[in-house]
């Protein structure tokens, strides 16, 4: 959601001409903190917190933007929230007396302050926080999508452009606010007219997928390109999917190896995994294949299941990396807890052999794989498969290995299928950028 990646810092905002004329030197300045001028404490304490022509010292910069907010200096009041929600100078991390001077702020009408308290109530305290954005933003407050939307809309009548794409994306989202798609596209084209870079990504997924509006490939596809440009990483990411697909654009390899790339550039886990898999698959390309690793490094870093999985194989089978069982055990354990059943058989095989530290137990083991193997996990049935037919851990059984071997042999081509082509490098030059893109 858009704001999640919000500075925790009051930095992100200027003086206002008339103010900065009231105090045209830093001697001015000066000469109106010992006058204990509002203004010009905030002034003072703008430029200590980021060094802007004096030595960088948030500790004084604190201490003026307390005695501004206790003034009643609204940028001050959500420059010390910042600093309390954060945890960050010389201030202690406290989130009650973080919403309570982003409060008073917010309540002044700073729409700035209106929106974070849009953001508090929307992400709530975290306990059942289930997206995907970037660095949520949590505090004491119970989740309240109503006075979330109630905030964001203050906000978004003194303009502010993400407060209009947030109030959008939560009349789409129909969880605690019943999804209305009128409203969503009322806010969220208000917020593209002006450049957001978030909006045109959920348009362009209502028209694609046609929800509460007629479908329209061409417009998606417009809306997504649109949100991309404007450097939003999952709108980037979809797109290169989009042109692996030939969804609502025609396929283009060249366009999915641009876009992916640019997406995994900005740090886009599933962009940097899918990225490392095209890489490994220049199995004659030493360069290729540390690339590969160094890309699935960057995505399990993240917390990226697929990837966590694959750098225990690459341990596991010491090809790229040194051999090490007991690392690729630590890498599948962190794999399986994200849900990757494959790190789950991995980790099966491993008790089944007795290897990287897994006690031998093959009877249970092998009612793992089989419990994935049910479950449609291909690899499962192929191990179970090979369980059958060698007896280990089961009465041997070679017919049923025969069909089980079938089974995952058919559901492998369905699963082909079902995710298409995956485009490999040919002679392209790995260096080559795409050119910058323009509105």
């Amino acid at each position: 959601m858009a704001g999640v990646l919000l500075a925790l810092g009051a930095t992100l905002f200027s003086a206002r001409a008339d103010e900065a004329s009231a105090y045209p030197t830093w001697d001015s300045v000066l000469q109106g903190v010992e006058r204990h001028e509002t203004v010009a404490l905030r002034l003072a304490a703008q430029k200590y917190e980021i060094g802007k022509g004096v030595k960088r010292d948030v500790a004084r910069a604190i201490e003026l933007y307390r005695e501004a907010a206790e003034a009643g200096d609204a940028f001050s009041q959500q420059a010390i929230a910042f600093y309390y929600h954060s945890g960050r100078g010389t201030l202690e991390q406290n989130q009650d007396l973080a919403v309570e001077w982003m409060l008073k702020a917010a309540n002044q009408g700073h729409a700035s302050a209106q929106y974070m308290m849009g953001l508090f109530y929307e992400h709530g305290d975290g306990s059942d926080w289930k997206s995907d954005a970037d660095v949520p933003i949590f505090t004491n407050l119970p989740r309240d999508e109503v006075k979330a939307v109630e905030w964001y809309n203050k906000a978004a009548d003194q303009g502010h452009v993400i407060a209009m794409s947030n109030i959008g994306q939560l009349y789409l989202a129909n969880r605690q606010i019943p999804q209305d798609t009128a409203k969503a596209i009322f806010w969220l084209k208000k917020a593209d007219e002006r450049n957001e870079r978030e909006a045109p990504y959920f348009l362009a997924r209502m028209y694609g997928l046609g929800i509460g509006v007629e479908r329209d490939s061409e417009l998606a596809a417009a809306y997504l390109t649109k949100s991309a440009r404007r450097g939003y990483t999952p709108a980037q990411y979809l797109l290169a999917e989009c042109y692996r697909l030939g969804r609502w654009v025609e396929q283009d390899a060249n366009e999915y190896f641009r876009w992916l790339s640019r997406a995994a550039s900005e740090g886009h886990a599933d962009a940097l995994y899918d990225a490392g898999m095209i890489y490994l698959k220049s199995k004659g390309n030493p360069e290729h294949q540390q690339r590969a690793v160094m890309l699935c490094r960057e995505a399990a870093q993240q917390g990226h299941a697929a990837a966590l999985f694959q750098m225990g194989l690459f341990l596991e089978e010491g090809t790229v990396l040194k051999q090490s069982d007991s690392g690729a055990v630590d890498m599948y354990r962190m794999a399986a807890r994200r849900g990757e059943q494959r790190a789950e058989l991995r980790l099966a095989v491993f008790q089944l052999e007795g290897r990287g530290g897994i006690p031998e137990d093959k009877e249970a083991a092998a009612g793992k794989i089989l419990r994935l193997a049910e479950g449609g996990l291909f690899e499962a049935q192929l191990q179970w498969s090979t369980c059958l037919e060698t007896g280990l851990g089961v009465a041997q059984d070679v017919k049923a290995s025969e069909e089980w071997g079938q089974r995952a042999a058919i559901n492998l081509l369905m699963k082909m299928k079902k995710d298409g082509p995956r485009p490999g490098f040919a002679d392209e030059d790995d260096n080559a950028d795409d050119k910058e893109d323009t509105e």
